[in-house]
Order: structure tokens, then sequence, then C-alpha cells
């Protein structure tokens, strides 16, 4: 029984987070693919955590509006002090990832519908202005989703479809 309250809590507390700035440990399943992806100017990219391209093709964790969604980073890549493209990043690209949304309101319903980043951390169904991530494949709880990943190269440049 106690087990269960902490995975609620914890469950509760993700909910309520906003873009982070330390790595986080992934929880992935089923076969992923890896690309190497530049690293933009003065960005830390943490392991862990969504990545998207920038206009001159560099990738930060910062959702651009018009960008592309890079993927899921695989260890933290510090190029603070470097230029575009000093650096690169290992991203997954595909795969099944647990995902954050920014608020509580999955219900089982919204398997197969389509969700888009809102900072490097969290995802969204709105797609007003932001970036496609992937597509719901089970919904864990009110605020956490199994998500099929549709990042760089794994899609065309045109919208997510679902």
């Amino acid at each position: 029984m106690f087990e269960l309250f902490c995975l609620i809590c914890t469950l509760a507390s993700l909910s309520m987070l906003g873009a982070v700035t330390a790595g986080q440990v992934p929880r992935r399943r089923g076969v992923c693919e890896r690309r190497s992806v530049p690293v933009a100017a003065s960005t830390i990219l943490y392991g862990g955590t969504m990545c998207f391209e920038d206009a001159g093709g560099d990738f930060t964790g910062t959702v651009l509006e018009n960008g592309q969604f890079g993927g899921i980073v695989c260890e933290t890549v510090d190029n603070s002090a470097g230029a575009d493209a000093d650096k690169s990043a290992d991203v997954w690209v595909s795969g099944e990832f647990l995902l954050t949304l920014s608020s509580a309101s999955l219900v089982h319903e919204d398997i197969g519908k389509a969700v888009y980043g809102v900072d490097n951390y969290q995802i969204t169904e709105t797609a007003t202005d932001l970036v496609p991530v992937g597509v719901i494949t089970e919904v864990v709880s009110t605020s956490q989703a199994w998500v099929q990943l549709a990042g760089i190269g794994m899609r065309d440049t045109g919208p997510l479809v679902t």
C-alpha cells in the first residue's frame, strides 16, 4: 500500500514540472533508434529531455515555432561555451517513451492522438504553435502516457497526422 502511495505522489509531482535543468532517466520500451545531432551554441542538452531543431539546423532544449522535434537526448551534452555544432548529441528518434503531460487530462480515448512539445520535458495535446513529438500508444495516468516518438528523420516535414 505504501508503494502505491509513493507512486501516486511521484506521478502527481511530475505533472507540475516545467522545463528541467538536470539530466533525467527516461523510461523507454521497444526498439529505439539513435541519431547524432549538432548542438546549438551556448546550449546544454540534458539527458532524458527533448530537443528541437532551430532555424540554423542545430538543436536546443527550447521549443521553437515551425521547428522540428529532434528526439530524446541520450546523455547530457554541455555546449554552453561553444559555437553552433561544436558538439553533437546522440538522441533517440524512435521508440516508445513515458512522457509527462503539462496538464493532467489524459483519458483512454487519447490513444492514437498526436502530442506536441511544451518544453524540454513536457507534452500537450494542443497543437497551437508547438512542435509534434509523437503519438500516444498507452495512457498510464491522467498526466503520463507512452508516446511513440517521431524524431528527426523519422517522418517527413509535413504535419504529424493521426
